[in-house]
């Protein structure tokens, strides 16, 4: 059985991303519309959108609707806990979040300024020190989602295929681009938030890059989201679009130098999407939605980490791997999770 109170990683306030987190990110799509649930297994209401400061993906706010159509109560990220499945839980139950205070669905997030941020803050029982927003400087989460990127000299790069957020945290960590011209039709693109400026009435966003080294820049399958966690596309992310002389990584990611290529040779790149083909297609593999899994290859050396629910559950997934990259070419780093 899942449990809020002891499941929930603690939020961060790092800039960027940090490297720990990322088995924590989920896509914007598959939460929002979705249920929220209390920490007493109550039904609270669903997610309508989330609320963020462009520049620096965070996200300062959600929007929960449980009593109308027309409102919703603004719950801060340190109220959301880190969840199975589709579904968002808070450490609220019943009781308490419908006495939550209802604002208006209409530019919501445009409207949040510092008192009603605070005045959150204070309903969930969460510090208000340093809380700060100015009118209009939010962004909705779902207008991030569709719109066109376009690059210098306008340049059509692709469009917000959708958000991999971490909301417990609270940040947006990437944007997922479908390219307009991609060199592979199952490859996408991430970009981090303070990558891009919003334009055009929020109807385009910006980036400041040609077209030609858009595409050389990080991508993953698509056929394999799972890669848009490692650490190394995230550190290749980051670097990528790093202002100059600037370091957005965490000590230990190892991004490689500006200007690097992105993504690991095509050989590897091949080995990892074969090996985690053969862990999905795997009948006595069975990943539950809290388990995380990350592959990495070095030379063709393939080593597995992560969480799953049993020893039985790794010693799979590890023959899984074995099976394609060799016998002793993997090294599983897999840990056993805590019964819930």
């Amino acid at each position: 059985m899942f449990n809020p109170s002891t499941d929930s990683p603690k939020p961060t306030g790092e800039p960027g991303y940090v490297p720990e987190r990322l088995g924590y990110m989920k896509r914007a799509t598959d939460l929002i519309g979705k249920r929220v649930k209390g920490k007493d297994g109550s039904n609270l209401g669903k997610l309508e959108d989330i609320a963020l400061d462009p520049l620096t993906g965070k996200i300062a706010l959600a929007l929960v609707s449980s009593k109308s159509d027309a409102s919703g109560a603004l719950v801060p990220p340190g109220n959301f806990v880190l969840s199975p499945g589709k579904e968002s839980w808070v450490k609220s139950d019943k009781k308490t979040f419908p006495k939550a205070q209802q604002y208006p669905k209409a530019n919501w997030a445009g409207s949040i300024d510092t008192a009603r941020l605070s005045e959150a803050l204070q309903f969930f029982s969460l510090p208000t020190e340093g809380a700060q927003a100015k009118s209009g400087q939010m962004t909705s989460g779902t207008s991030l989602i569709g719109p066109r990127l376009a690059g210098k000299a306008s340049a059509a790069l692709g469009v917000v295929e959708d958000l991999m957020i971490d909301l417990p945290g609270g940040r947006v960590v990437f944007l997922v681009i479908k390219p307009a011209n991609p060199p592979d039709p199952n490859y996408m693109y991430l970009v981090p938030p303070f990558a891009v400026r919003v334009a055009g009435g929020g109807n385009a966003l910006n980036l400041d890059i040609s077209a030609d080294d858009f595409v050389k820049g990080p991508h993953f399958d698509k056929q394999f989201w799972v890669e848009s966690s490692t650490k190394e596309l995230a550190a290749s992310v980051y670097n990528y679009y790093a202002p100059p002389g600037s370091k957005p990584g965490p000590a230990g990611a190892n991004p490689p130098p500006q200007g690097a290529p992105a993504t690991a040779p095509s050989s590897e790149r091949e080995l990892k999407k074969a090996v985690l083909a053969q862990i999905l297609q795997d009948s006595s593999v069975s990943l539950a939605a809290e388990d995380t899994l990350s592959v990495s290859t070095v030379n063709g050396l393939l080593t597995l980490t992560g969480k799953v629910k049993s020893q039985e559950q790794r010693q799979a997934i590890g023959a899984a791997a074995e099976r394609v990259a060799g016998a002793g070419k993997v090294d599983n780093q897999l840990e056993v999770r805590p019964p819930n």
